[in-house]
């Protein structure tokens, strides 16, 4: 019976694993053919210019909608990696490919391991969130963080114990840092 179990999760873990390399496949094909848009263009365009992170910073966020987590993080991959679109690109593809387990897990704890599965699959092939996983905004994060809150606020409702509770307030964390829209996500918690 143990070992039936054993069997049943693997297999789970390399379906997971499957769906997730779909998802790298179908963000990561032709991303290098992609132009930049203009609010693209927008917040990486002092990267270049700036004499460092607090100089970006003030320039770029002077009006900026946002808050600045995001930005912060693609200035560091823009200092670690050889300054291409396709660079920063990809970190938007590794956000979106992580979401996807976490849409396993959360459709999982709510409905079973069925419908984790296929909800893991269709976010995998989503139109929309293979665009967002492609472009140069903060919405592949803000989409990770919000599922790590929703993930974490399930363990803590289900009395899964206090580092569950520190994991929600950091996620929420990330999550308002992102995104202002992240503050709708709070409120429902």
């Amino acid at each position: 019976m143990a070992s039936d179990i054993d069997k049943k999760c693997r297999g789970t873990f390399w379906i997971v694993v499957a769906i997730m390399l779909l998802g790298v496949f179908v963000r990561g094909y032709s991303l290098d053919e992609h132009s930049m848009w203009f609010d693209e263009h927008a917040g990486v365009a002092y990267f270049d210019e700036s004499e460092g992170l607090l100089s970006c910073l003030d320039e770029q966020f002077e009006n900026r909608e946002s808050p600045p987590l995001y930005f912060v993080i693609l200035y560091y991959v823009n200092k670690c990696f050889e300054p291409s679109l396709l660079a920063l690109r990809w970190l938007s593809v590794v956000f979106g490919v992580l979401a996807i387990p976490l849409m396993y897990l959360v459709a999982t704890r709510v409905a079973g391991r069925t419908a984790g599965l296929v909800t893991a699959l269709w976010l995998a092939l989503s139109p929309i969130h293979i665009i967002h996983s492609q472009g140069l905004r903060p919405y592949p994060l803000m989409f990770l963080a919000a599922l790590l809150s929703v993930y974490t606020f399930l363990r803590v409702i289900h009395n899964d114990g206090h580092p569950w509770w520190l994991l929600n307030i950091l996620a929420n964390t990330v999550l308002v840092w992102t995104h202002f829209f992240g503050c709708w996500l709070l409120f429902a918690e």
